[in-house]
Protein backbone atom coordinates (compact mmCIF):
# COMPACT_ATOMS: atom_id res chain seq x y z
CA UNK A 1 0.00 0.00 0.00
CA UNK A 2 0.89 3.62 -0.10
CA UNK A 3 2.60 5.47 2.79
CA UNK A 4 0.24 6.89 5.41
CA UNK A 5 0.23 9.33 8.34
CA UNK A 6 -1.78 8.61 11.51
CA UNK A 7 -4.90 10.77 11.42
CA UNK A 8 -4.61 11.78 15.11
CA UNK A 9 -1.06 13.05 14.45
CA UNK A 10 -2.23 15.21 11.52
CA UNK A 11 -5.14 16.58 13.59
CA UNK A 12 -2.77 17.51 16.46
CA UNK A 13 -0.60 19.30 13.90
CA UNK A 14 -3.55 21.20 12.38
CA UNK A 15 -4.73 22.27 15.84
CA UNK A 16 -1.19 23.34 16.78
CA UNK A 17 -0.89 25.64 13.75
CA UNK A 18 -4.22 27.33 14.51
CA UNK A 19 -6.72 25.40 12.41
CA UNK A 20 -10.02 23.91 13.51
CA UNK A 21 -12.58 21.53 12.09
CA UNK A 22 -15.15 23.67 10.29
CA UNK A 23 -17.42 20.96 8.94
CA UNK A 24 -17.70 17.37 7.80
CA UNK A 25 -18.90 17.05 4.23
CA UNK A 26 -19.80 13.51 3.18
CA UNK A 27 -16.67 11.56 4.19
CA UNK A 28 -14.29 14.54 4.27
CA UNK A 29 -13.19 16.84 7.09
CA UNK A 30 -12.79 20.51 6.18
CA UNK A 31 -10.35 22.50 8.33
CA UNK A 32 -9.60 26.23 8.26
CA UNK A 33 -8.06 28.92 10.45
CA UNK A 34 -9.67 29.54 13.84
CA UNK A 35 -9.35 33.29 13.27
CA UNK A 36 -9.74 35.40 10.10
CA UNK A 37 -8.58 35.67 7.43
CA UNK A 38 -9.40 32.14 6.25
CA UNK A 39 -7.00 30.14 4.12
CA UNK A 40 -7.40 30.65 0.38
CA UNK A 41 -8.09 26.93 0.20
CA UNK A 42 -9.16 24.87 3.24
CA UNK A 43 -7.39 21.71 4.36
CA UNK A 44 -9.53 18.72 3.35
CA UNK A 45 -9.03 15.00 3.99
CA UNK A 46 -11.05 11.80 4.37
CA UNK A 47 -12.34 11.33 7.86
CA UNK A 48 -12.97 7.60 7.71
CA UNK A 49 -10.28 5.34 9.13
CA UNK A 50 -7.27 6.14 11.31
CA UNK A 51 -4.77 6.99 8.60
CA UNK A 52 -4.39 9.60 5.87
CA UNK A 53 -2.48 8.81 2.66
CA UNK A 54 0.85 10.65 2.65
CA UNK A 55 -0.06 12.07 -0.77
CA UNK A 56 -3.06 13.88 0.77
CA UNK A 57 -0.93 15.20 3.64
CA UNK A 58 1.64 16.55 1.16
CA UNK A 59 -1.09 18.23 -0.91
CA UNK A 60 -2.49 19.90 2.20
CA UNK A 61 0.99 20.98 3.33
CA UNK A 62 1.45 22.62 -0.07
CA UNK A 63 -1.82 24.50 0.53
CA UNK A 64 -0.35 25.66 3.86
CA UNK A 65 2.96 26.64 2.23
CA UNK A 66 4.87 24.03 4.21
CA UNK A 67 7.15 21.10 3.42
CA UNK A 68 7.00 17.56 4.75
CA UNK A 69 10.24 18.12 6.68
CA UNK A 70 8.74 21.22 8.37
CA UNK A 71 5.69 19.12 9.25
CA UNK A 72 7.86 16.37 10.77
CA UNK A 73 9.86 18.89 12.85
CA UNK A 74 6.66 20.34 14.30
CA UNK A 75 5.06 16.96 14.95
CA UNK A 76 8.18 15.73 16.80
CA UNK A 77 7.68 18.54 19.35
CA UNK A 78 3.96 17.87 19.94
Amino acid sequence: GQPVIPKDEFIRFLDHIGLELKRIKDDHEVWNKKNPPPLLRPVIFWHSGNEIPLFHVKTNLKTLGMTLSQYRKIVKKL
